[in-house]
């Protein structure tokens, strides 16, 4: 039922997606959501859980209340983000376990309710359709995920979107260093990690350096907790056109957490022998819906495929000079033409395509 009907009346069937979808029978948490959104000037829906599982996914935002968890676990909702469970007390280890099974981005008492949903519904009003995420692992040492992740970001932020680029790899060259910036200022992981607390898109972003347009939450020197990191991730994807990840070999459960919430997710690998045989673990960790994005040259298209049992989605060419365009501080697309600006650039086009129009 909407807000406003009594349980026993019929409501007509609404044919635009709700702003906020609540999946709960509990009176009190629906009178505060009701309460919430009417002040944010949202429009609600509260419908059975049957129904619920068919307008799950074009829900702007999804609210489950605990008394609903044994329903919706049981009917098998494909993972959003967006989604959120509230308890009437405070929240339980058992809340959070199985809020891993919806993939629920947080958890909320009805005491701390009202100021983080209000916060939260004037957030994502103000700043528009959630942008895509995607996330790039390397498939070894040296295969360029780094560099394929500066270099998207920046192509990107020369078309004018709103960019985030979010460095995960602790033991990597730092996508600040990458992408031209010299000396970092601004909140970094160090900050983020320390600070308790949900993480909201415009302070984010105002608060991380940025450079050419570009976002940057960068300076992690240690495994990021993978709470943390999909917090990170949802706020950035909240306040962006595009949110670039580029993630470390070897945190498994980082990536996951990071991978389950990616629109795309690429396995930038070596097209050799040893590059392809580590590529093909990779896979294995980060599982189904990986494409691979190889180098031009080495071994071909066939040989890429079978060896990692993954689609290849582009090659890229090599990009002479490189090295000396990062030392020079002019990222790795110090140029909008040539063959390695122009691959990023399909690539992109790519990366931004709905599923639906692929």
């Amino acid at each position: 039922m909407r807000f406003g009907e009594r349980s026993g009346e019929r409501s007509e069937e609404h044919p635009h997606a709700a702003d906020v979808l609540v999946v709960s029978q509990d009176a009190a948490l629906v009178d505060e959501v009701q309460r919430c959104a009417a002040g944010a000037g949202r429009t609600v829906e509260v419908p059975p859980v049957a129904e619920a599982l068919q307008r799950w996914p074009s829900a702007g935002l999804v609210l489950v209340g605990d008394d609903a968890l044994g329903g919706a676990l049981a009917a098998g909702p494909r993972r959003r983000s967006g989604v959120h469970l509230l308890c009437r007390g405070a929240p339980l280890t058992e809340h959070y376990r199985v809020g891993v099974g919806l993939g629920v981005e947080s958890v909320t008492g009805l005491d701390e309710l009202r100021d983080w949903l209000g916060d939260l519904l004037q957030e994502r009003a103000a700043s528009g359709p959630p942008g895509r995420v995607v996330a790039l692992v390397p498939g070894s040492g040296g295969a360029g995920a780094t560099t394929t992740a500066a270099g998207l970001a920046q192509v990107a932020g020369r078309r004018g979107l709103r960019v985030m680029a979010l460095d995960c790899d602790p033991w990597g060259p730092g996508l600040d260093r990458v992408v031209g910036v010299d000396e970092r200022s601004g909140l970094g992981w160090p900050e983020i990690v320390a600070s308790p607390g949900r993480i909201a898109s415009t302070s984010l972003a105002q608060a991380v350096p940025r450079h050419d347009g570009i976002g940057l939450v960068v300076g992690a020197a240690e495994p990021l907790p993978p709470s943390v990191a999909r917090d990170v991730v949802e706020a950035a994807r909240r306040g962006h056109d595009l949110v670039v990840v580029d993630l470390p070999r070897g945190q498994v459960a980082l990536a996951r957490e990071v991978l389950a919430r990616s629109d795309r997710r690429l396995l930038v690998a070596l097209p050799s022998v040893a590059g392809l045989a580590a590529a093909s673990r990779q896979v294995v960790e980060i599982g189904a819906g990986t494409e691979v994005v190889a180098r031009r040259g080495g071994l071909g298209d066939d040989a890429v495929r079978s060896a990692t049992g993954a689609p290849l989605l582009t090659r890229l060419p090599t990009r002479r000079g490189l090295d000396e365009a990062v030392d020079l501080g002019l990222g790795p697309v110090p140029s909008r033409r040539g063959a390695w600006a122009r691959a990023l650039g399909a690539l992109l086009d790519e990366v931004l395509l709905d599923e639906g129009t692929r």
